[in-house]
């Protein structure tokens, strides 16, 4: 389901949360002109809108980000993930984190849940996709084994 990221009539998933464009805007600068490694996105407090949470520069590193995922709280994430391959390869990925942490409500991970793939339409790019619940399943050997995976499929 491709969303129309269009300024004008505001789109609203059926569960009825929409998407603030200035979040979509800036993930766009992260894609196209690398402006951020990484950034969260969370349902604002009135259970509305998905609006962009924190943001890591150029620079931030990959435990800054995972320091920034609430240990009770759900988030969507995007990483700019750079991977060294074998061969003197390397590759940027564009990899979708679904935090759900056990800590959250159920509200909260139903909301998350039922908006997900609705929000992750107005994202172009998004490579590879990761669901964790506690920082055990978001390591850089989990990441690295998603990216090889993707590169592998025929």
């Amino acid at each position: 389901m491709a969303c129309d990221a269009s300024f004008g009539a505001v789109q609203v998933s059926m569960s009825g949360i929409a998407v603030e464009d200035s979040a979509v805007q800036e993930y766009k600068l992260m894609k196209g002109r690398k402006t951020y490694s990484w950034m969260t996105f969370k349902i604002n407090a009135e259970g509305t809108t998905v609006v962009l949470g924190d943001t890591g520069g150029p620079e931030s590193t990959f435990e800054e980000f995972t320091a920034n995922l609430p240990e009770d709280e759900c988030r969507y994430a995007v990483l700019d993930y750079h991977y060294e391959a074998n061969e003197n390869r390397s590759f940027d990925k564009l990899v979708f984190v679904n935090w759900a942490p056990n800590n959250s409500t159920v509200k909260q991970k139903m909301m998350m849940a039922s908006t997900k793939d609705f929000f992750k339409g107005f994202l172009e790019g998004i490579q590879i996709e990761i669901q964790a619940a506690d920082l055990d399943d978001i390591t850089i050997e989990e990441i690295n084994d998603a990216v090889k995976a993707s590169l592998t499929r025929k």
